[in-house]
């Protein structure tokens, strides 16, 4: 089974900081939006820590599933699967939690669309990174079986 990049301890560092900038830009730009503080955090806060389990979870399922190329069109689907269910349930628990700021319901319900598009592309470009990651971990892995076969091949045929 391949290494996961979270042991890789420069990767752990770069994830958390790309998500902690993502979290505040996504604050910053409703609070720009004229939203209250509170609620731009409590909606960014919603939003990108359910995407983070998303993409954990793509993290992990390419760990122990990694696809053919002949496959990728399954994950192209899982992507937009997971991207719809993560916009379902953050339309619902957003729209509970700060259904009380004037005009969030409907700023949610047209922001649906670009939070969609964004959500894909983040869970997409993780999705690909995950791949390239493990393809990678079993390129090394198969080079090192390689050389190691020739070691022995080697030996037992100077016996």
């Amino acid at each position: 089974m391949p290494a996961s990049p979270f042991s890789v301890r420069r990767f752990v560092v770069i994830f958390s900081i790309a998500w902690f900038v993502l979290m505040a830009d996504h604050a910053m730009l409703l609070f720009w939006y004229d939203f209250p503080l509170q609620a731009s955090i409590l909606d960014s806060i919603i939003s990108n820590i359910l995407l983070l389990g998303i993409c954990l979870l793509v993290i992990n399922t390419i760990r122990y599933y990694l696809p053919k190329r002949e496959q990728y069109t399954n994950i192209i689907a899982m992507c937009i699967v997971l991207t719809i269910i993560w916009l379902v349930i953050i339309k619902w628990l957003l729209g509970v939690s700060l259904s009380g700021y004037e005009n969030y319901s409907s700023f949610l319900s047209r922001s649906l669309v670009i939070r969609f598009s964004i959500a894909f592309l983040i869970v997409g470009i993780t999705t690909t990174t995950s791949m390239i990651w493990y393809n990678w971990q079993e390129q090394q892995k198969s080079e090192k079986r390689e050389v190691e076969a020739e070691k022995t091949h080697q030996r037992s045929g100077t016996v």
